[in-house]
């Protein structure tokens, strides 16, 4: 691809739902984005295949999304030995409603293993965007000057719209 982008990868297509926000982000931004399903438990050759893909064709970083265990951040990262940003984001499921189990195994990498958890479900989505865009921002040349003008419109316009269910719990009081 010509211009800077990011692959996102979520385990079941039941997940696909939360990646909207990140695709908005990207395309607010001026930045592709490829977005796959592909299980760490059920597809590890494809998997595989996907992660020595992703670094071929010169990905910027990767958004890894997971509920239940959430393997698969940290796998995908092992996968590409290290050589990308992953940036995992916990999603709920019917079995861990909370997110807790996700988020915590996300975040406890150990050291020397970066992944960064960027939230959970379509915040984690959204954030995990705007920071690959501010990565991609940060490289110093006219496509990353581009992006980081787009990304502080994003962040601008955002800022002036609120989250409608932030909005509907003010309302009602909560």
């Amino acid at each position: 691809m010509d211009k800077p982008w990011v692959d996102i990868i979520i385990g079941s297509g039941h997940d696909s739902e939360y990646v909207k926000g990140a695709t908005e982000v990207f395309t607010a931004c001026g930045v592709d984005c490829v977005v796959s399903v592909i299980s760490a438990h059920r597809h590890e050759e494809q998997l595989t295949k996907h992660c020595k893909q992703v670094i071929s064709q010169e990905a910027s970083s990767v958004i890894a999304g997971a509920g239940w265990s959430a393997t698969l951040p940290w796998i995908v990262a092992a996968k590409l030995k290290f050589a990308l940003q992953v940036f995992g984001v916990a999603i709920k499921s019917d079995e861990f409603p909370n997110d807790t189990d996700a988020m915590l195994a996300i975040s406890r990498m150990p050291g020397g293993c970066p992944v960064l958890f960027a939230g959970i479900g379509k915040a984690g989505f959204e954030n995990a965007a705007l920071s690959a865009c501010l990565g991609i921002a940060g490289r110093g040349d006219l496509i990353s000057t581009a992006v980081k003008e787009k990304v502080a419109a994003y962040i601008k316009k955002r800022a002036s719209d609120p989250d409608d269910k932030l909005e509907e719990k003010k309302k009602e009081g909560n």
